[in-house]
């Protein structure tokens, strides 16, 4: 390290940086990598419990995980709970729960390649190996010493160990069907899900650190739901044990809500409390909250035909109309066909049975659609903005800088 700054310095045409006594004296210093770096210990234990009659069976099972991440201080932890329930309320009936219940925790890090050591990766790569990563009085090294260090670099194990970057997330995942055979070959399958999502985040960038001298909190809540209805009739009949043929069709609903709040503050006197006292803060934040919501109905028809189970035809359609576009777009149409030959059913393919069993050759066609735009951009929305009247700052509304696209449609 001392000579690679020497011949920095010469080729800068500078004075040494090092005196020969200096290098012979600074040993094999600090491995910053060895550091940061940690042997990840991981444990996963499960139990589950399973039971049941001749028309009920239930199943509860619970999961515990915990992992630590290779870098000090990251670490992922996750409770788990589920239960299945199924009935047949008779010899065409049948109805079923499944329910899911998980808590998750993980104190994130960030190890991306940050740049002139400003991050955990980074620093270990250029911090000198000549500091050590704590001081006798406790206090972190300083990896800015020299005149060719990075103004922005970090002490590596302090950017590990002193942020607080934390995620917590509360999950509920149920769903509910109900299968029904109205006709020996005309059966109804007809389900609603949910799932709803609580995270958290807390944010805490201590004063020890040289970029947040003044420390830096946020608290950051969202919540997400999402309710999904299907409802799907099937007509299977085989005629002749040669030809076979299943019709489907089918509408279904889904509805995203999100929801979003956050609280931020600057200029902390001590990092004892971390985020959890913003109010002590000389420079709090302008609290943020949003909502996003869009809907989806969707029909769809499938059509398979199938002729000694060697030649197979399949034909579909479905319709989405999404919330997302614009009033005249509301709504895309998509089509697909297929036809295949299942080869190893044929009499010559007979003598190569015991080399490939199963050979099956497929073509087929179709489109299908994305939504990937944010929900509102083809509606004028406004936005808050701030002004003077009469000496006094006020709060309005004007349309936003983003220019609605009444246009958009399915992609």
């Amino acid at each position: 390290f001392a000579t690679l700054a020497n011949l920095r310095a010469a080729n800068d045409n500078e004075a040494p940086y090092f005196t020969a006594s200096e290098i012979n004296q600074l040993g094999t210093g600090t491995n910053w990598q060895d550091e940061i770096f940690q042997s990840a210990v991981m444990q996963n234990h499960s139990i589950s419990v399973m039971g049941g009659s001749d028309k009920t069976r239930v199943n509860l099972s619970g999961n515990f995980l915990d992992q630590d991440g290779i870098i000090l201080n990251s670490n992922f932890r996750q409770y788990q709970l589920r239960a299945n329930v199924d009935h047949n309320i008779n010899d065409r009936l049948k109805v079923g729960i499944d329910n899911v219940l998980s808590s998750n925790y993980t104190r994130l890090l960030t190890s991306d390649n940050a740049e002139r050591g400003s991050g955990v990766l980074s620093g270990a790569l250029i911090a000198p190996p000549t500091v050590l990563p704590v001081n006798s009085d406790g206090s972190y090294g300083n990896v800015r010493q020299y005149v060719f260090s990075p103004d922005i670099a970090e002490n590596p194990v302090a950017m590990a160990l002193e942020p607080r970057n934390e995620t917590r997330r509360n999950s509920i995942m149920s769903n509910a069907y109900i299968d029904a055979e109205l006709l020996p070959d005309l059966k109804l399958r007809s389900s609603i899900g949910l799932q709803y999502d609580v995270y958290r985040y807390d944010v805490y960038l201590p004063t020890t650190l040289n970029r947040f001298i003044t420390g830096t909190a946020s608290i950051r809540y969202n919540e997400q739901s999402s309710i999904v209805n299907e409802n799907i009739l099937t007509y299977s009949t085989i005629s002749n044990a040669d030809h076979s043929l299943t019709l489907m069709g089918g509408v279904t609903a889904q509805k995203n809500i999100e929801k979003g709040l956050l609280a931020q503050a600057t200029g902390f006197s001590t990092n004892t409390l971390e985020n959890n006292n913003l109010q002590s803060a000389t420079n709090p934040g302008i609290p943020e909250s949003g909502i996003n919501e869009f809907t989806i109905l969707s029909g769809l028809a499938r059509a398979n035909y199938s002729y000694k189970s060697k030649y197979l035809l399949t034909a579909s359609i479905r319709a989405d109309g999404s919330s997302r576009f614009g009033a005249d777009n509301k709504w895309g149409r998509f089509p697909s066909v297929a036809a295949a030959w299942r080869v190893s059913h044929e009499d010559f393919w007979e003598p190569m049975l015991s080399v490939i069993s199963d050979l099956k050759l497929r073509s087929s066609w179709g489109t299908t659609g994305s939504t990937a735009v944010s929900p509102y951009q083809s509606l004028n929305v406004l936005a808050s903005y701030t002004t003077v009247f009469d000496n006094n700052l006020v709060i309005g509304f004007a349309p936003s800088n983003v220019k609605p696209n009444p246009a958009l449609k399915w992609e």
